[in-house]
């Protein structure tokens, strides 16, 4: 197995940043006559409290993949029972924050062409089909991952044991993003032309490609949760603590994703009757969220890794 090398994670950062600030620059031109009420300054300044959060995001979620993959590494030398279970929650790690990074620029891209309805209507489309289907795949390999974990303890008569305990919360959440989607008058068509649709599709695409595929995901998200819970209390007590990070930042990134479906299934025109304080609050709590949920994915990698040098299978 090759090297995992530090240079194309720190280049990944610097690209994301540099397009990211570009775009927030350009953006705000294009964006503030949707906010009559605020000047130019304050609309950048805004911006500025928004970027410096999701960046932090994307430097705790780039290393938290870079040492994941560093624990894959050392474990292919070392020929750990956990390897495999390894590289696949690397892989789900690194969707989660490929997602984390591609929202952010879709949205600066919408924002960009929102006077070209075209435009706008297909970065929209893809936009969403990509903040659904990315974190899908990310947690069908987590899931693979906790699952080849529960093999390899002493967990393994539960296997059997898959969705079922899931489904009533997924139900509910589905339930209720259902509900707010529907009842989202901009779903299909902008409120004016100066304005974005949240889906620019119909509804029975937008069971199809969005609803579908999200009640997937958290069912998914919310079985790799109880099995990383499961396999971590069969662990030692000096790794035990280490996964218990990994845990709660799983637990974070899963509270986030459904706090950012639950905005973006609201729509411009609720959001903007919530006001702009209350706005904030909500971004700022999603943004918090996935920071904290990646730092703690970092750390707990990095301490696993640190802790497994010594463990041979």
């Amino acid at each position: 197995m090759k090297k995992v090398r530090k240079w194309p994670y720190v280049a990944l950062v610097i690209s994301s940043l540099a397009v990211s600030t570009l775009l927030s620059i350009i953006a705000p031109r294009t964006s503030t006559a949707n906010q009559p009420h605020l000047s130019q300054l304050v609309t950048i300044l805004l911006t500025i409290t928004i970027i410096i959060p999701y960046l932090a995001a994307w430097i705790f979620g780039v290393m938290s993949w870079y040492s994941f993959n560093r624990l894959v590494y050392d474990g292919a030398k070392k020929n750990w029972a956990y390897t495999k279970a390894f590289r696949f929650i690397a892989s789900g790690v690194g969707l989660l924050v490929a997602d984390l990074i591609g929202f952010s620029l879709f949205g600066s891209l919408r924002n960009l062409f929102i006077h070209h309805y075209t435009a706008a209507m297909y970065l929209t489309i893809a936009s969403n089909l990509f903040h659904v289907i990315v974190p899908l795949v990310a947690f069908v390999s987590m899931y693979r991952g906790t699952r080849e974990m529960l093999r390899q303890s002493h967990y393994a008569e539960s296997f059997g044991n898959k969705l079922s305990p899931v489904l009533l919360p997924t139900a509910i959440f589905v339930g209720f993003f259902a509900v707010m989607a529907y009842t989202n008058v901009v779903r299909q068509f902008p409120a004016a032309h100066d304005q974005l649709a949240t889906y620019y599709l119909s509804d029975r695409w937008l069971l199809g490609l969005v609803i579908v595929p999200l009640a997937l995901t958290w069912a998914l998200s919310l079985r790799v949760m109880m099995d990383t819970e499961r396999f971590v209390h069969s662990l030692p007590h000096n790794l035990r603590s280490n996964l218990d990070k990994f845990f709660y930042g799983l637990v974070a990134v899963i509270s986030s994703s459904i706090i950012v479906q639950a905005l973006t299934a609201l729509g411009n025109q609720r959001l903007q009757d919530i006001g702009l304080t209350a706005l904030l609050l909500l971004i700022y709590l999603f943004l918090l969220l996935q920071t904290a949920a990646y730092w703690l994915i970092y750390r707990g990698a990095q301490e696993l890794r640190h802790s497994l040098k010594e463990v041979r299978s």
